[in-house]
């Protein structure tokens, strides 16, 4: 893999990440911007209340004019991010935002001390404390930390303006707002993090065996740098698909196949097998990369057998509903292959490439020819032969090699030193 390969996928990433940060910014951006509107409603009542109460509201023309621009601000805010589509750095304009909201509130904090009018610190604490409970919705460090500061220092200073709380209050204020930010965005950190190991362990669990995916999270992409490795590959597909598929309607024939694939896929991953990809009615299972295992050939035809054995059940119960039965081939070679990351910045997978991979699907197609449905190459069978019985069919030509290859049918797993047919 080139160096400007591997550059340029992990641009592609950081830039998927960062448009998936960016449309969770504008949802939460939503979010805060509603709860501005509500806050600024609330606020507004209770000025009300206070009239109906029988206090003296006095009509302050600075005031009116801050909560009327503070009002066209929450409004045009919610229209805005409501219209808008995500966009990677647009997320910054709310730290614009953040600032506003404590300006507000510092200006009218500040007007009611100048005005000389009664002034319920415990109210304003609160108050300070609300741009932080927005930055809680944007899951941004940044956001966290700035509205952290600036409401502390808007607290300090109408704190020392005001003049009725002690300096040991004061600072114990804003300790509970530094102390409270940190853990706010620590806790916000970790479930951001959580969220994104979660999607990518779900990601790959689809694909791999658990003690794979295990690996890949643990080491990263430095488990799937190419490397070459001898490994054992499983190819199966369905005996005459072709015939079959054209007399199921489409959604019909994508059905069976999601149900047999997923059935299929299960037993690759139960005995730490790689399912590498699907090709039309195919699968091309892989033991020995990512993960690196020694009985990699005994994996795979343990695998084999179990695919045999559960397509046993699936045609019973297909035969109770009235369904033709499907017939499966599968061949299994064992040798060395290039494993690792394919394709371009934008699209790429996990894949192993050589002659390995060819002859295992050659092998398979011998299965036809020989009326049997699990094949071996000799090379898998000197690696996991004693494990397994099996029946000797000799050298077969296979397309594409002039040297013939030996093959043979795998009958069952030996059971104390002894099952079916040894091998002739």
């Amino acid at each position: 893999m080139s160096s400007e390969t591997t550059i340029a996928r992990a641009r592609a990433a950081r830039d998927r990440e960062s448009q998936v940060i960016a449309e969770g910014s504008l949802q939460a951006e939503r979010a805060v911007a509603w709860v501005r509107l509500v806050t600024f409603t609330l606020l507004g009542v209770s000025q009300l209340l206070r009239k109906f109460d029988g206090q003296h509201v006095e009509h302050d023309p600075v005031k009116v004019a801050v909560l009327a621009a503070y009002l066209v601000f929450s409004v045009s805010t919610l229209v805005a991010v409501h219209r808008a589509t995500a966009k990677v750095g647009r997320a910054q304009v709310s730290l614009v935002f953040t600032a506003i909201d404590i300006g507000f509130f510092l200006t009218m904090s500040l007007r009611t001390i100048f005005e000389h009018h009664p002034h319920a610190m415990a109210q304003t604490a609160a108050t300070f404390f609300l741009p932080i409970l927005y930055a809680i919705a944007r899951y941004s460090a940044v956001h966290m930390a700035l509205a952290t500061a600036l409401s502390a220092c808007a607290f300090w200073l109408v704190a020392v303006l005001d003049g009725t709380l002690l300096w040991h209050e004061i600072a114990f204020v804003i300790a509970c707002y530094a102390g409270g930010g940190l853990l706010i965005g620590a806790t916000s950190a970790r479930i951001r993090g959580l969220f994104t190991r979660l999607r990518r362990r779900d990601n790959l669990a689809r694909f791999v065996a658990p003690q794979v995916v295990e690996q890949l999270m643990r080491f990263g992409d430095l488990a799937l740098q190419p490397r070459q490795v001898e490994v054992t590959v499983l190819f199966t597909d369905i005996r005459d698909f072709t015939a079959l598929s054209e007399k199921m309607a489409p959604r019909e024939l994508l059905e069976l196949l999601d149900g047999y694939f997923s059935e299929m896929a299960a037993i690759v991953k139960g005995v730490n097998g790689t399912v590498n990809k699907f090709i039309g009615d195919g699968l091309l299972a892989v033991w020995g990369a990512p993960e690196q295992v020694e009985e990699h050939a005994v994996l795979a035809l343990k695998a084999a057998l179990h695919m045999r054995a559960r397509l046993v059940e699936l045609n019973a119960e297909r035969a109770g509903r009235g369904l033709v039965p499907l017939r499966i081939g599968m061949g299994v070679h064992t040798g060395l292959v290039a494993a690792g990351m394919l394709g371009g910045a934008d699209q790429h997978e996990y894949t192993v490439i050589g002659d390995a991979v060819n002859l295992a699907s050659r092998i398979e197609g011998l299965t036809k020819q020989f009326g049997v449905d699990i094949l071996a190459s000799e090379a898998t069978w000197k690696r996991a032969g004693d494990r397994f019985a099996a029946t000797s069919l000799g050298e077969a030509r296979v397309k594409g090699r002039e040297e013939p290859v030996v093959v043979f049918a795998i009958e069952a797993l030996r059971v104390n030193g002894s099952a079916g047919r040894a091998a002739g």
